[in-house]
């Protein structure tokens, strides 16, 4: 039984760093576009639609919608993305200028609005963080004994 427990803690530690490391390179992407990313307009073309389960007893169904949008670069590249953030409802109309920032070097590393800019990524670091310390913790605590 200890060897099973000693055996969660260092599974718990690997997600950890993995974790952090997912989550770290997200909020450098984010903070490089934040802080060097070139500011253009762009226009939503369209919305891509997929169907999501609910959790209610009789799995209703529920539409959710993601933004397609074009956007021209500095260099004169015309790019067309969809982020894949579904919501369910529609936040632009279709032809709807949108601010944006993209990396000048990877152009589809875009953000809209500065849309969930930081939210996601700094949750993945926290919970990193505290799985790291627990682990840490626990590890000590079963080294001493």
């Amino acid at each position: 039984m200890k060897n099973h427990h000693i055996l969660f803690i260092y599974i718990m530690l690997v997600c950890s760093v993995i974790l952090f490391l997912f989550g770290g390179s997200q909020l450098y992407r984010k903070y490089k576009v934040e802080n060097s990313g070139i500011q253009t307009e762009g226009v939503i073309t369209e919305y891509l639609s997929k169907t999501k389960s609910s959790q209610a007893i009789f799995g209703s169904k529920q539409l959710v919608y993601s933004p397609s949008f074009s956007f021209v670069t500095k260099d004169d590249f015309e790019f067309t993305l969809n982020k894949g953030n579904y919501k369910d409802f529609k936040p632009y109309e279709i032809g709807e200028s949108v601010l944006l920032k993209y990396d000048i070097d990877e152009p589809k590393n875009v953000y809209l609005d500065n849309q969930y800019l930081w939210k996601f990524s700094s949750l993945l670091v926290t919970i990193a963080f505290i799985l790291f310390v627990v682990s840490i913790y626990e590890l000590q605590t079963r080294i001493k004994n």
